[in-house]
């Protein structure tokens, strides 16, 4: 659930232990996500909230106030709980290293690899400064544009 949820929202570790069924929405027809950011001067996100997370949500055994329970059916206190939490389950499983942020950066490659725009990437990651989400789309769309450019010459006859 904790991998999904940090998937397909790119939410921080500090919006992971707040969101719950309170924050479900629909948004023209659509099931959403909206919140509000805890860090400061970040956008309300309003996101769709694909079937993946959906299903994820509802195959929990024990229902919370919150999607993310600790080992004793209780919301996270702290992002500091989950992100140790986060780092033991990683351990556990043989990628040592590894944290929730990281996922955060790979939805945004990913999204980036599939076509998004530094603008769209930015409403996921709550960015306010384009800027911030262009990191994720350089490397790509300048591969897509040297493709594009030697594709041109591919055509010469040399």
């Amino acid at each position: 659930m904790t991998l999904t949820l940090f998937m397909f929202t790119a939410c921080r570790i500090s919006d992971a232990i707040r969101l719950g069924r309170q924050h479900e929405t629909t948004i023209e027809g659509v099931r959403a996500l909206r919140w509000q950011p805890v860090k400061r001067g970040s956008a309300e996100v309003a996101i769709p909230m694909l079937p993946p997370l959906y299903r994820a949500t509802r195959s929990i055994k024990i229902a919370g106030e919150t999607y993310l329970l600790n080992s004793k059916g209780k919301p996270f206190a702290t992002p500091d709980s989950l992100g140790q939490m986060f780092r033991r389950w990683c351990r556990e499983a043989g990628l040592a290293d590894r944290s929730s942020h990281g996922i955060r950066k790979a939805a945004g490659h990913l999204l980036a690899q599939e076509g998004c725009s530094q603008y769209q990437i930015m409403t996921v990651h709550r960015h306010t400064q384009a800027k911030t989400s262009e990191i994720y789309t350089k490397g790509v769309e300048r591969w897509r544009m040297a493709r594009d450019a030697m594709a041109a010459l591919e055509a010469l006859d040399w």
